[in-house]
């Protein structure tokens, strides 16, 4: 398969990931504002995060939908995937009480199935950062190509 197909691959699955997130917490967000006040750990920032949440996946997923802007939006993917993994990884290893603040779907997910989700999409993220270098160090090289012509 071609990078570049690999690469909007990727980003498709991001960005439908991301969405499907967001919603998801917005359509409940009663429910996602009460499970975070439920975490210890998260219950002092739970109402500015059950805000800031679905607002940086909207933003993560607008900017992966624009080339231009695409590197970022890869970055910001990345840096969310990790940061939700490591939470999980937390949650596992560390929280007593361990409740799902999750939409959809994922909120079914046991933690170790949650774990795995956010660890693929967290290589996915870092796949599609390397494609996207690779992608558009190769528009660069062809455009010099052309300059020189």
């Amino acid at each position: 398969m071609k990078k570049n197909a690999l690469l909007e691959i990727i980003t498709f699955l991001l960005i439908l990931l991301f969405v499907y997130t967001a919603v998801s917490k917005l359509i409940d967000f009663n429910n996602f504002k009460f499970v975070l006040n439920q975490t210890n750990e998260l219950r002092p920032f739970a109402n500015i995060l059950a805000i800031l949440l679905p607002l940086i996946e909207i933003l993560t997923a607008v900017l992966l939908l624009m080339p231009s802007y695409r590197k970022i939006g890869l970055y910001f993917s990345f840096g969310i995937m990790a940061v939700f993994t490591l939470y999980v990884v937390y949650l596992i290893f560390f929280a007593s009480f361990v409740p799902c603040a999750c939409g959809g779907v994922i909120k079914g997910f046991t933690w170790k199935q949650h774990l795995a989700f956010n660890a693929f999409f967290t290589l996915l993220s870092m796949i599609g950062i390397w494609l996207n270098k690779k992608h558009t160090s190769g528009e660069e090289q062809s455009r010099q190509e052309i300059k020189f012509v």
